[in-house]
């Protein structure tokens, strides 16, 4: 998932290691740049995430999950990001073998954990949405999962800390030695790294597979939910004029009085209060009835269970507004490798791929690399666009004009 580029071949022995600290400082200040920006980005980012989400917020598993995915993130932008920055900045002459390991291992379990995280959440939304009626997942059992998904990120990501570690080698042909953040010497050479980044690569397909599969399947049920409710709001009665007159309409018998009129009324849903209505006509065409009802009082017309239906048919909006959110995360996430694997996948079919680079290029290569630390700066521009309260809440906080939605 995180490869070293460094290729380092000198024969000058007026070379020091100050000297390629700097030269490799230029040809990675592109890389350095991208993930400050994205750092500076994400930790307030995040950090409003946290606060509004927990303090704004009732709780519920859509805020368990946005709560533990700002966790991860905000750990990404405070620990991998500013140890890859020092990595990129002291390429020939990092300090500690120790601190390589623990960070390598770190920044994987963050990786695997988001990424567990989102298969969590995709089969919630799955049940939630296909199998309304089915058992769900409480606020609490959610918080269990998450914790669950970060230490099976954990026991996956051991290898990070084995495998890494200093890389020591000659600089020119004098007795000057460098320290590389990279796979360790006692690994170097070995078939372990590619096995790793093998497994990476099978829990990447593992997860990714599995989530746009159920997204798939909720993206049907909710088309079908949306038809069902357009066919529902199609109305069986029709109001001639508010004050007197009311078309209706029921199947055909014999007799039409006022308390059959009541009743016909009353079969379709509707009920009419404060009523004292007759019938002003009465036609039979293909057995069905169409009356005209005078009303004579003041009426209400309401749906039967009207604020119930209207409390479900408004989370029922909700957890398609929230599955539409973390749909859109989950294709961030997996868009910003990307960039990264492209770009590893043509370096590990060439190997003269980077020596053949020109200067810009290697600036951009080691500036597209780190594309994945996107998605850690990005999930809170994502809520800011599609969660409308927290818009609002954004805006309280800063004083904002509450005038636009």
């Amino acid at each position: 998932m995180f490869g070293n580029t460094t290729n380092t071949s000198l024969s000058d022995e007026t070379f020091t290691i100050l000297n390629l600290n700097n030269q490799k400082f230029l040809e990675n200040i592109g890389g350095i740049i991208f993930i400050s920006i994205l750092m500076i980005v994400g930790i307030p980012g995040n950090v409003i995430v946290i606060y509004v989400y927990l303090r704004k917020y009732q709780p519920t598993t859509h805020r368990t999950f946005i709560v533990c995915l700002a966790m991860v993130d905000l750990a990404s932008c405070c620990v991998s990001m500013p140890f890859f920055i020092a990595v990129l900045r002291y390429t020939v002459s990092f300090p500690s073998k120790e601190v390589c390991k623990i960070f390598h291992f770190l920044t994987y379990c963050l990786r695997l954990g988001s990424a567990f995280i989102l298969l969590t959440i995709a089969a919630e939304r799955y049940r939630k949405i296909c199998i309304p009626h089915g058992k769900q997942l409480s606020e609490k059992m959610a918080v269990y999962i998450c914790v669950l998904d970060l230490l099976t990120a954990g026991l996956l990501s051991w290898p990070g800390a084995v495998l890494y570690g200093n890389k020591i080698y000659k600089v020119g042909t004098g007795d000057i030695k460098g320290s590389e953040c990279t796979v360790s010497d006692d690994f170097a050479g070995t078939k372990y790294p590619a096995y790793f980044n093998f497994v990476l690569l099978f829990i990447f397909i593992a997860t990714v597979i599995p989530i746009f599969v159920m997204y798939s399947l909720i993206g049907k049920q909710i088309w079908k939910m949306k038809k069902r409710s357009y066919r529902k709001s199609q109305p069986d009665v029709s109001i001639i004029d508010t004050n007197k007159t009311l078309m209706t309409k029921r199947t055909c018998s014999k007799s039409t009085n006022n308390a059959e009129a009541t009743q016909s009324s009353e079969d379709i849903g509707i009920k009419l209060e404060n009523r004292s209505i007759s019938i002003l006509s009465s036609k039979c065409k293909g057995g069905t009835e169409i009356m005209e009802v005078d009303i004579k009082q003041k009426y209400n017309i309401m749906n039967k269970n009207g604020d119930k239906e209207k409390k479900k048919n408004k989370e029922r909006l909700k957890t398609i507004a929230f599955t539409r959110i973390f749909f859109i995360i989950t294709v961030v996430l997996f868009c910003s490798f990307l960039p990264n694997w492209a770009l590893r996948l043509a370096d590990f079919l060439n190997k003269d791929f980077l020596q053949k680079l020109s200067f810009p290029e290697i600036v951009a290569y080691q500036t597209f690399r780190w594309s994945f630390f996107i998605n850690s700066m990005a999930n809170p521009i994502i809520y800011g666009f599609c969660d409308r309260k927290f818009r609002q809440e954004i805006r309280k906080m800063f004083g904002l004009s509450q005038k636009y939605p």
